[in-house]
């Protein structure tokens, strides 16, 4: 009796960013939605979960991957990493120059707010920003938000 291996795959279908979490979802049986909230609580919570997830987005093969050397999968997966940044960085400055789709601009700057609160706490958990206090912090954060809207009115103005 030949037994079939159960292989763990990036979900191409139902994916948000990589496709690891819709693959653990399709691997375990689970729903995505709830993978995807554990994988944002690891994140938040402990930042290991960033870290598991570029590993996983690096190592597991795509779905279309069937038959591929180890090496071949993460030269593939490196390079659609680096397509799908690519985009997102496109996207992220035609949001924040457009002027006939404004309504995008503050999501964009909300996003991009969210990833630089989301790099500053990882790097806290690796103590990387150990000479950062975050009371000091936040109020710095605030004032300098503050002046990037007004110049940002003002520049509008002239």
């Amino acid at each position: 009796m030949i037994l079939m291996q159960k292989r763990l795959y990036r979900s191409r279908d139902n994916r948000v960013i990589a496709g690891v979490c819709g693959g653990l979802a399709d691997y375990f049986g689970l729903d995505p939605t709830l993978v995807r909230v554990g994988m944002a609580a690891l994140v938040v919570f402990d930042g290991m979960g960033l870290v598991a997830y570029i590993a996983m987005a690096l190592i597991v093969p795509k779905e279309s991957m069937r038959v591929a050397s180890p090496t071949q999968v993460v030269e593939a997966n490196i390079e659609e990493l680096a397509d799908t940044a690519e985009a997102f960085g496109e996207r992220m400055e035609q949001a924040l120059t457009s002027t006939t789709r404004p309504s995008h601009a503050p999501r964009a700057v909300l996003g991009a707010a969210i990833v630089v609160l989301g790099a500053f706490l990882l790097l806290r958990n690796f103590n990387l920003l150990w000479w950062i206090d975050p009371r000091w912090l936040w109020p710095g954060v605030l004032i300098m938000g503050g002046l990037a809207v007004i110049a940002h009115d003002l520049r509008r103005k002239l």
